[in-house]
């Protein structure tokens, strides 16, 4: 192909609404979550969790493929905005608004990542206990190159700050947030930057707090022993490359820690080749430890967020 060297007569449409060609002998329903078979990119009802189908939308319209044929029957799927879904597992409720939705299956969300397939942003909870979920940015997800996957773990003050004390046990972890990265939600060459924010609330004398962020089976310490008074922070910024993608993938990881008061030390921190499994789904975890067991003993995680990058 040559370079334009003229006005071009280029197609446009919004993309809100796609045509999906359909597999052999399936059925599809309208309204349910819309799915494209790995590798053949023909659409086929959603199976939560298998890396097998990837979540493409909302199918707008009931139907057979009736001869037998990949690729003879098309149909249509809506690819963004919000969607209603019923609901299982822990109550969604307001509280829930701006958290991670999931699918159970192809008409249910839930708020627990181990059904790994996920399905968007809560964005409101109606009257009747149905759940408007954003799909935009999981119909968007990775691993279509050149697009942002975004993850943010929100209320965690709650969890931890004054108004919910935790019970601290000397040398228990305990976890401060968890992030989930869908199976098949990284490719080779993608770059996973995680960053957060941990302040101080209350300080028992000398007690400390051990940080640390792990993805997959690779743990850094971001925090040997924290001193959590009320005008110490913890703040990091880390990236996770992929070097290979698959059930024996592999990534490096390397960030910056700055702990303490304000102009207070700097600390690298950087993982060696470590094995990942990118066709299941994989944790990121913050992970905290007092180190004694005194009630009083606070944090207050301000934030915890990763994104997937090219």
């Amino acid at each position: 192909m040559a370079t334009a060297s003229g006005p071009l007569t280029t197609g446009h449409r919004p993309g809100e609404i796609i045509p999906v060609a359909l597999a052999a002998s399936v059925q599809i329903y309208k309204g349910a979550a819309a799915s494209v078979i790995s590798g053949t990119g023909y659409g086929t009802p959603l199976v939560t969790g298998t890396g097998t189908t990837l979540f493409i939308g909302v199918w707008t319209e009931t139907k057979l493929e009736a001869t037998g044929v990949a690729g003879s029957t098309f149909t249509r799927v809506l690819r963004s905005g919000l969607v209603q879904f019923a609901q299982t597992g822990s109550t969604i409720a307001a509280a829930s608004i701006g958290a991670n939705a999931y699918f159970a299956d192809d008409s249910t969300v839930t708020l627990s990542s181990s059904s790994t397939t996920w399905a968007g942003v809560i964005a409101a909870v109606d009257a009747n206990g149905l759940v408007w979920v954003d799909i935009t940015n999981a119909v968007m997800q990775a691993p279509v190159n050149g697009k942002t996957l975004a993850f943010s773990y929100k209320a965690l003050a709650a969890a931890l700050g004054a108004a919910n004390p935790v019970t601290n046990v000397a040398g228990a972890a305990q976890t401060a947030g968890t992030l989930t990265i869908p199976a098949n939600g990284l490719a080779a060459g993608n770059i996973v930057r995680i960053t957060g924010q941990l302040v101080g609330v209350t300080r028992t004398a000398s007690d400390t707090t051990a940080v640390t962020l792990a993805m997959g089976s690779t743990t850094l310490t971001l925090a040997a022993a924290f001193a959590h008074a009320t005008t110490n922070f913890l703040t990091f910024i880390v990236e996770f490359t992929v070097l290979t993608a698959g059930a024996n993938g592999t990534t490096l990881a390397a960030g910056i820690v700055s702990g303490g008061t304000v102009g207070a030390t700097m600390l690298a921190v950087s993982a060696g080749s470590t094995a990942i499994d990118t066709t299941a789904s994989m944790a990121i975890t913050l992970g905290i430890t007092f180190s004694a067991n005194n009630q009083s003993d606070q944090i207050c995680v301000n934030n915890f967020h990763a994104e997937v990058i090219n």
